[in-house]
């Protein structure tokens, strides 16, 4: 799931680091970015793409993972000039790969209801225009128990 702030295109380049946080909003293009998950590679892919990390107290990777914290540290992120986050929920992917249909389910409804639902509601207060995009990185159909190839769904949200 990612979150951004809709910025105005002034044809400036892509500003990077932190000394663009100074710049005007107006003026840059993405340029405060962090990622939050629990999943050490799609930390480090961040990391070597310039995302800061946020630590969210007691995020697991799994069904017991601190949903509600991972929204509510993205949202805060954004309240604070944040201009893209990016949260990586790892449980439905782990329910697959367990094979476990009933925890998969749990896993879906818990992001729906736990991040989905909150970060909407939180996003409408924020003042700014933003932007949703949900997406799986991949399926991992229950039967099969690993990734597969197919195109995978996804919701763009805002103005």
């Amino acid at each position: 799931m990612v979150f951004t702030r809709t910025l105005a295109n002034s044809g400036s380049a892509l500003a990077t680091g932190s000394s663009s946080l100074n710049a005007p909003r107006s003026n840059r293009i993405i340029a405060a970015t962090l990622v939050i998950s629990a999943v050490d590679l799609v930390r480090g892919i961040g990391r070597c793409a310039g995302y800061h990390q946020i630590e969210v107290p007691d995020i697991t990777g799994y069904l017991d993972t601190n949903y509600e914290g991972k929204a509510d540290y993205a949202l805060e992120a954004l309240r604070s000039g944040t201009d893209l986050v990016y949260v990586h929920v790892e449980s439905p992917d782990e329910c697959g790969h367990n094979g476990d249909a009933a925890a998969k389910v749990t896993a879906l409804e818990d992001f729906d209801a736990r991040i989905v639902g909150r970060v909407l509601q939180g996003l409408e207060t924020l003042g700014d225009a933003c932007r949703l995009l949900m997406t799986p990185d991949h399926r991992t159909p229950v039967p099969l128990r690993t990734h597969s190839r197919e195109p995978v769904p996804f919701v763009l949200w805002g103005e």
